[in-house]
């Protein structure tokens, strides 16, 4: 997506790094206010709400159980899907946000594509034929600027906001395995502090 300046924006834009100011009367170094809300979605594992500025996102997490055929072909990992509202901005009417969308999911793909980042990736694998699949679903619902950051932050609170069940695997016949919820329902939660 490109954008073009006009000569007097530019200079605007110019004269206002001169001076520490910019257009929206921040210094140079002033955050942008941030607003996080989590445990806005009562049927996901977690969420969270992130205002940014203007940019505002909705983030749900959701941890479902999955039988894995070949376990050393399984992909541990967060499955990342955005979606940007026509509301956003108008540039992202009809499938307009989607090369957007694609290009914010690979970056928070990469970023947590690491079990450094997030060292209970293991304990989603719970036994040699099951697993807590996560995925993590972002709706850019206003862009006014800085998406990553805000879905990069999004995403951590909701993950430190996710509560997985604790399950009881049992061996069964055949070298299969059955999967019980426990009588108390105990839940446990991600190791978000790195």
């Amino acid at each position: 997506m490109e954008v073009s300046l006009s000569d007097a924006e530019k200079m605007f834009i110019i004269h206002g790094a001169q001076v520490g100011l910019r257009a929206d009367g921040r210094g140079p170094l002033d955050y942008r206010p941030i607003e996080i809300q989590t445990g806005v979605l009562a049927t996901t594992n977690g969420s969270a709400r992130v205002r940014l500025a203007s940019t505002d996102l909705l983030i749900g997490v959701k941890a479902e159980l999955v039988t894995v055929d070949d376990m050393a072909e399984y992909r541990n990992r967060l499955n990342f899907f955005v979606d940007c509202s026509a509301n956003a901005t108008p540039l992202f009417a009809g499938r307009g946000g989607d090369e957007f969308a694609e290009q914010v999911s690979a970056a928070l793909d990469a970023a947590y594509d690491s079990e450094l980042v997030l060292p209970d990736l293991k304990k989603l694998i719970i036994s040699p034929m099951h697993a807590w699949k996560v995925f993590v679903d972002v709706v850019l619902l206003q862009c006014g600027g800085n998406v990553i950051d805000a879905a990069a932050l999004g995403v951590k609170a909701a993950l430190h906001n996710t509560e997985i069940s604790e399950v009881i695997v049992r061996p069964a016949d055949e070298g299969k395995y059955t999967v019980d919820l426990p009588d108390d329902n105990t839940v446990w939660k991600l190791d978000t502090s790195r």
